[in-house]
């Protein structure tokens, strides 16, 4: 997976063919709005604070993000949270960017006011909910042993690949992770294949 030898694990390596999505949509996207809380102003037009299918693909159309709109449809099924979900917030861009920006380390893109940054109090728990589901959700999965299955293991979990990275792989949000995070992440869904 570490394709550069960098010692950390991108998105990009995770899987090529999603990064490369995401990676054009929060480029467009900020090449027009410069910042996601412009964008979201400007994206959020009746001021609902959440986005769904049908307003996230006028979004593609509006950015000029290439590609149809069932592609667009994929695209946002990818950033949300989970499959449950029918819209996506302003934290949902931001975390894309957050995925997409970290092989060029350019997460000084990912601009908000201060007041929409989450506080010590909601990390924490959002933490603490985090490792109560995965410890629900270990005991029901099978070991993966190669990266195929580890894959098919996260999405079967997750739903989606960039779920999957998001809340599996990914776990400190900052859009990649090193030897020690991948490898916890491996062993929390009961990876059995060798890591290094």
């Amino acid at each position: 997976l570490d394709d550069d030898n960098s010692g950390i694990i991108t998105f990009n390596e995770f899987d090529h063919k999603w990064y490369t999505r995401l990676e054009a949509f929060q480029r467009m996207l900020l090449g027009k709005y410069l910042t996601y809380e412009a964008a979201w102003k400007a994206i959020d037009s009746n001021r609902s604070n959440s986005i769904d299918c049908m307003e996230f693909v006028e979004v593609c159309r509006l950015i000029g993000y290439p590609g149809s709109d069932d592609e667009a449809a994929h695209l946002f099924r990818q950033l949300l949270k989970d499959p449950s979900q029918k819209s996506i917030a302003l934290d949902d861009l931001i975390i894309g960017g957050h995925i997409a920006n970290a092989v060029t380390h350019r997460l000084d893109l990912v601009m908000r006011n201060s007041d929409l940054h989450s506080t010590e109090t909601q990390v924490k728990m959002h933490l603490a909910e985090r490792t109560a589901i995965a410890k629900q959700e270990k005991s029901k999965l099978m070991g993966a042993s190669d990266l195929k299955s580890l894959k098919k293991a996260l999405v079967k979990k997750y739903h989606t690949v960039t779920a999957a990275w998001r809340h599996g792989v990914d776990v400190f949000g900052n859009g990649s992770v090193g030897f020690v995070e991948f490898s916890k992440a491996c062993r929390e869904i009961g990876f059995a294949g060798g890591i290094g």
